[in-house]
């Protein structure tokens, strides 16, 4: 996509957009109780989802809603291992990873006939909005609308409860499962939309172009102590950190290998962990494999 921002804050907020709408992804999941290491997949499933309808439908909105579509069902995966079968949390997301991984090349390969990738979408790609990318807008527009679903909604502040004490929560007579369940499809949507951006910015689907970024986002919730504006902050902080790396490396400039300039997110995020990751308090049932209730 080509837009007209071209100097070193608009390439931050392009980058960031992709770690917004997945790191709020993981905080609704997390909010609940329920670790979504697969965050990484749910992004690869959105890209490949978005590619796909947009090819084949000729609307890259119509892409955008399959992305959805597409993360919301690898995520149903994960919450039914989960919390249906009470498997490791983090062990499952890693095994949607990896199937996501594979799959989505098995799936390029069958389609379209290679493995690199999806057909070029060319032109069917959305339009500027205000002159920015569309789920970049959306992306900002979702931020207080999650923001206010977790701390003002009656839905939200139950869904906290779950996370911070399912048992309490459940002898108030909140639905446990459900809320987790229903956390975790939500972070499957909004990690499919990471992937939509992904593939509309690419010009095409390609494989383990998520690149890392589910991986980064769960880092961005650690280091924004859970909370919407800390996973804002984190987004910002990392695609700048992206940024100033792409601008490095398209300048040519500076005689560094191109290998060292691309590290140098993740070594912002190694280094913003440690600065921070040991004030920030997570919900006090993350993780936790609940007991059958007989």
């Amino acid at each position: 996509m080509d837009f007209p921002l071209l100097d070193l804050g608009g390439a931050a907020l392009r980058q960031a957009t992709p770690l917004l709408l997945a790191g709020l992804g993981g905080l609704v999941s997390a909010r609940g109780g329920v670790v979504n290491i697969a965050l990484e997949g749910l992004i690869l499933a959105g890209a490949w989802a978005a590619a796909a309808a947009t090819l084949v439908s000729g609307n890259p909105y119509v892409g955008m809603m399959a992305a959805m579509f597409g993360g919301t069902l690898v995520a149903g995966l994960h919450a039914v291992v989960c919390l249906r079968y009470r498997a490791d949390h983090v062990v499952s997301g890693v095994a949607v990873n990896l199937l996501l991984s594979a799959g989505t090349i098995f799936l390029c390969q069958t389609v379209y006939g290679q493995k690199g990738g999806s057909d070029q979408l060319g032109d069917l790609v959305p339009s500027a909005w205000f002159g920015l990318p569309p789920l970049l807008v959306i992306a900002f527009v979702l931020l207080p609308l999650v923001a206010g679903l977790l701390y003002w909604h009656p839905w939200g502040l139950r869904h906290r409860a779950v996370g911070e004490s399912p048992e309490a929560a459940a002898s108030a007579g909140i639905g446990v499962t459900a809320h987790q369940a229903g956390g975790v499809l939500i972070s499957g949507a909004l990690a499919g939309l990471a992937g939509a951006y992904l593939a509309f910015d690419a010009g095409s689907f390609t494989k383990e172009m998520a690149g890392g970024r589910g991986y980064v986002a769960l880092a961005i919730l650690v280091f924004g102590r859970w909370h919407p504006l800390g996973v804002l902050i984190g987004s910002l902080v990392f695609g700048s950190a992206r940024a100033v790396q792409d601008v490095l490396e398209a300048s040519g400039t500076l005689a560094i290998p191109s290998q060292l300039l691309q590290m140098l997110p993740y070594v912002v995020t190694l280094l913003a962990l440690l600065a921070f990751g040991g004030r920030s308090r997570a919900p006090a049932a993350l993780g936790r494999i609940l007991a059958p209730r007989g």
